[in-house]
């Protein structure tokens, strides 16, 4: 009997493609085209979110699903191999991340014989797997090694953020970089909370750039997205089904453009699909643990891993325990300098103005017009968003996290800015959703209902 796999499935794989594709025109500033990908990703995202509440189980056979994933993969990495201007700052030619490059389209061959039913062993899924995780690291590392020194102050504020700490000082006090955005100042602090401090801080000081933590991140983010997938029943599926929310983040075309402006994001998307792995395995601690983490990695994710934990019915010692953590993270640069610690990490980034390039529907509507749209709008929707999600919950760990994308995407397309970085962690979160999504199976697992806890 052919398998049958969740239409949330699909939906957070289709999400995921369409958002990666709004970055490709552009480079994920505003464009007609990228815009249309921008809606078609919102329609998808939005679709799921109102029909989960319907509880509904739809399912699709996956020998119709397994092809037209393979097919997504094949059209991003071809893609991406034939992007010209992958690399924006290159100081040489990108000669083994081409290669690589080449390699991944091989392995993606390898995949074509379990979608034709011949049954793979287990050792053998692992192996390519692991052959395109190394291929993106080699392709990676020959990233910074082409781009050394990319002209963007996301890397410079990190280069000297974590320069300053090893010397003792505080990066929120000392940190001041020129702006290479419209403006033209040299007043951007350290705007990333601590946690992004301390993880690139160590990457700076064993190999000299930063960027070599946000590549781990992203390598360790594939390998927990499949493994949720796995977990919750995908080794039963073609390979491509077990690997595709993985594949979907890796060969999206503009993957190592992320990697080389240095944008935090695969570090905080990472966290995000640990707290899920977590969550499969009915861990409520470990889940404590993360939600902490995940708030703690970037400003926005408070989104993220408060639905989770609203959603999940954590009790008041699981969100003591997050709160702990998450305030832990923070606490020794608000006591060594509360003001300056606030100043980079909120006063800073409120007061910056509204970008005529970014790729929001309130650019769209300014161009076409000429309205004005608030951005303040998009605070009460992601948390209107959020919070029907929380209060509907039946603790569904793949309509929790579709929710959350949903929340997240809402925040980001009506707000002030939104560029790349900004719908690679759309294209993250909705990977990990559809991965998550599998859990909705006519076969309950014994686990099915998640725990909120002792």
């Amino acid at each position: 009997m052919d398998r049958q796999v969740p239409v949330g499935y699909a939906a957070g794989l289709l999400a995921s493609f369409l958002f990666g594709w709004a970055i490709t025109p552009s480079r994920g500033a505003y464009s007609d085209p990228a815009m249309t990908m921008v809606v078609l990703g919102t329609i998808v995202v939005g679709w799921r979110y109102f029909v989960d509440f319907k509880g509904r189980l739809d399912l699709v056979p996956a020998r119709v699903l397994a092809p037209l994933a393979w097919g997504c993969c094949l059209a991003m990495a071809f893609t991406a191999y034939n992007d010209a201007e992958i690399i924006i700052y290159p100081v040489k030619f990108w000669e083994s991340g081409r290669k690589a490059q080449g390699w991944m389209l091989i392995a993606l061959l390898a995949y074509l014989p379990s979608m034709l039913k011949w049954r793979e062993p287990r050792w053998a899924r692992h192996v390519r797997f692991a052959f395109v995780a190394a291929c993106i690291t080699l392709a990676g590392v020959d990233t910074y090694r082409t781009s050394p020194t990319p002209r963007i102050d996301v890397w410079t504020v990190q280069q000297q953020g974590a320069s300053v700490l090893f010397e003792g000082k505080n990066p929120y006090q000392e940190v001041h970089v020129g702006d290479t955005g419209p403006r033209t100042a040299n007043d951007v602090p350290y705007v990333y909370p601590p946690m992004q401090l301390y993880v690139t801080a160590i990457a700076w000081k064993l190999g000299g750039d930063v960027r070599f933590a946000i590549l781990a991140a992203a390598i360790l983010l594939g390998f927990s997205v499949r493994a949720i997938a796995t977990r919750l029943g995908a080794k039963d599926l073609p390979a491509i089904l077990e690997d595709a929310p993985a594949l979907f983040i890796w060969f999206t075309p503009k993957f190592f453009f992320i990697l080389e402006q240095a944008w935090v994001d695969p570090v905080q998307i990472f966290w995000c699909s640990a707290l899920i792995l977590a969550c499969t395995w009915n861990r409520p601690w470990a889940m404590a643990v993360l939600v902490g983490l995940v708030v703690g990695a970037k400003q926005t994710m408070l989104l993220f891993a408060g639905l989770i934990g609203l959603g999940l019915r954590f009790n008041w010692k699981q969100w003591l325990v997050a709160g702990s953590v998450s305030l832990f993270t923070f606490l020794p640069w608000m006591i060594w300098d509360f003001k300056a610690w606030k100043f980079a990490n909120f006063d800073f980034l409120n007061a910056l103005p509204v970008r005529q390039d970014a790729l929001t529907y309130i650019t769209w509507v300014r161009r076409k017009f000429n309205v004005e749209i608030p951005y303040v709008l998009a605070f009460p929707g992601a948390f209107l968003v959020a919070g029907l999600a929380a209060w509907k919950s039946d603790k569904s760990l793949g309509r929790l996290t579709m929710a959350a994308v949903a929340a997240m995407t809402v925040f980001f397309v009506i707000n002030k800015w939104a560029f790349a970085n900004y719908y690679f962690t759309l294209l993250g979160l909705s990977a990990i959703a559809a991965a998550a999504s599998l859990r909705e199976t006519t076969q309950k697992a014994p686990d099915q209902v998640i725990s909120a806890g002792p």
